[in-house]
């Protein structure tokens, strides 16, 4: 999984197929662990998202490819569609999200992109849940309100259809 450059415990992977290779064994399923060891590891039986106990049982998985965002401050995950192969992920330093962290309105600016035409704005909360969700003419993304958010962690992801910026703030109420 790769590192966010923002939040060093929140960690992706783009792309994964998950198979049964082994039909015989019973308890299949995965978990998140530190450095290649099993000392530190999180599960709990809940797919495609839940918040992973240290120690937990083995995550169920369903086969098919996913993305996954793996939170390891709080255990929190979410196995996800799969960016199409046409959409480029934009690096997160290339917007500013301001205040951070805010409380009411949370200003954007997508100036760096020049990015123009519709664009699909989804705020998740850190375990995966997409709490809002907006389409909105990218030269008119400036200052979204957030009133109705609680104090917490979040994500907010812009895209169309040839990109997908991230960029992860935070409530305080």
């Amino acid at each position: 999984m790769v590192k966010d450059v923002d939040d060093f415990n929140l960690w992706t992977l783009e792309s994964v197929s998950i198979t049964s290779q082994y039909p015989e064994v019973t308890d299949e399923g995965v978990k998140f662990r530190a450095d290649n060891d099993w000392a530190v590891n999180w599960g709990i039986d809940s797919w495609p998202q839940g918040v992973g106990s240290l120690g937990g049982p083995n995550i169920p998985t369903v086969e098919g490819t996913y993305g996954i965002t793996f939170n390891s401050s709080t255990g929190a995950y979410l196995f996800g569609d799969v960016l199409p192969s046409t959409q480029d992920i934009i690096n997160p330093s290339q917007i500013k999200v301001f205040p951070n962290p805010a409380s009411d309105i949370l200003n954007v600016n997508l100036k760096a992109l020049e990015l123009t035409g519709a664009v699909q704005i989804r705020i998740i909360d850190i375990t995966g849940n997409v709490v809002m969700l907006m389409t909105k003419d990218a030269r008119d993304l400036s200052d979204l309100n957030i009133s109705s958010l609680s104090s917490g962690q979040y994500m907010i992801n812009i895209s169309n259809s040839d990109y997908l910026i991230g960029k992860r703030f935070s409530i305080i109420k």
